[in-house]
């Protein structure tokens, strides 16, 4: 079944951490929550992924991009019917087109590309390379080249779809204070 939810609409604020493997992403967004009253919808890949490694030890496949968004777009619309303000995603569709273009040179199977049209969030934090990468059973781009160039090719996406974003580098601190100066100019904004 290749049907892909459509995402619900939202009148809070929903942000999602954007950017390539080991950039921190998931750590931003745990210093979020525990500063923040917010919903979090996790990276549905990674569960899906790595239970894939551990039983057939084989990694992403073109054809499991569809699962994976629907799984994504499911999560994250169960997260803002919980009548919150403010949603944080650790990751969304568009992620997976970047993604999808590298690796598979051509882009999401459809009906997920045609879906990434009426995403809406209000906010990207795009995360910086500036941070170690870790190893795990899913991550293969340690080589400072393919992270800038991978890096590149995210940023380059969001300034080609006109969204509007952040860039979060240096530590952790630091990452933290400039997504909450983001996200608290755009709560005032939303006023």
């Amino acid at each position: 079944m290749d049907k892909i939810p459509e995402q619900l609409s939202y009148q809070g604020i929903k942000i999602v951490l954007f950017g390539p493997e080991s950039t921190g992403k998931t750590t931003l967004a745990r210093s979020l929550l525990s500063t923040l009253d917010a919903q979090y919808v996790s990276e549905f890949a990674r569960n899906y992924l790595q239970k894939k490694w551990n039983e057939e030890q084989e990694i992403c496949t073109y054809t499991d991009l569809i699962p994976i968004i629907r799984g994504q777009i499911t999560s994250e619309n169960i997260a803002i019917q919980k009548k919150t303000t403010l949603v944080i995603c650790d990751t969304n569709p568009l992620q997976y087109q970047v993604y999808c273009r590298y690796y598979f040179k051509k882009d999401l199977p459809e009906p997920a590309y045609s879906m990434l049209e009426h995403q809406h969030y209000d906010l990207y934090l795009l995360t910086g390379i500036d941070v170690p990468w870790e190893k795990d059973d899913l991550r293969d781009r340690p080589n400072p080249k393919d992270r800038a160039e991978l890096y590149a090719t995210f940023e380059q996406e969001l300034l080609q779809r006109n969204l509007p974003f952040v860039t979060v580098h240096g530590n952790k601190t630091q990452r933290l204070k400039q997504a909450m100066n983001a996200i608290k100019t755009l709560e005032r904004l939303a006023l």
